[in-house]
């Protein structure tokens, strides 16, 4: 006598198509990457932005704050170990994040529209947020700074050379920024998100529940 096999029953090969689908989709929430919170904005007792916390420089999380004075004395000496970064790249995406992130209108105060309101800038016009990393000499400090002017469509990240003893406490556009790592960025306990990622065990776990569940449900009904 010859078997034949039998051919599966629709519902059954519906809820294994289904099992595959959701275990399909778990894998890729699994995979997605993370997103970080908007930063949070240090105001002081005059609404002067003072600077912020857990700016994205480059995906990883840094606070800011805004000094003035000369680089002598807010970089204890102003020699070139002394800045947060001695490359290229990573100063112009802090200047960018500055501008991206912090400089914005909202209901904390218009630090985009009206530069004034950043610590250290005296000027309704343009505010300069400098971020020093090379130094040849006395006379040739370059820093990238995030140019915040009343015209956004002037917003932009500039090159500008400076002196180590240019004191940004007499001038009304320029303050210094200063950075160091976001304390929870050290240890990767990133600070909760304004769009929360699930995370990967919970992802797995309702992935996997929903499919043994119409796997289920589907048998059942077959065997009925």
């Amino acid at each position: 006598m010859t078997c034949h096999s039998q051919p599966k029953p629709f519902k059954q090969m519906l809820g294994h198509r289904l099992s595959v689908f959701c275990l399909t989709i778990s894998a890729v929430l699994f995979a997605a990457p993370a997103v970080f919170a908007s930063p949070i904005l240090q105001i002081n007792g005059g609404g002067q932005l003072t600077g912020a916390s857990g700016v994205d420089v480059g995906g990883t999380l840094y606070d800011v704050t805004f000094v003035d004075g000369t680089c002598l004395d807010v970089f204890n000496g102003c020699q070139q170990s002394d800045f947060q970064w001695q490359d290229y790249p990573t100063p112009v995406l802090a200047a960018q994040a500055l501008l991206d992130q912090v400089f914005l209108d909202s209901g904390l105060g218009n630090f985009d529209s009206l530069p004034s309101l950043i610590f250290g800038c005296d000027s309704g016009d343009l505010c300069r947020a400098a971020i020093p990393y090379r130094k040849r000499n006395e006379t040739d400090l370059r820093a990238r700074t995030a140019a915040n002017s009343a015209n956004e469509s002037s917003d932009k990240v500039r090159l500008v050379k400076y002196s180590e003893s240019d004191d940004f406490g007499i001038q009304d556009i320029d303050v210094w920024a200063l950075w160091g790592l976001t304390p929870l960025a050290e240890t990767n306990e990133l600070p909760p998100t304004s769009a929360p990622v699930p995370e990967p065990s919970t992802i797995l776990l309702f992935g996997s529940g929903l499919a043994g569940l119409i796997g289920y449900r589907m048998k059942k009904k077959a065997s009925a």
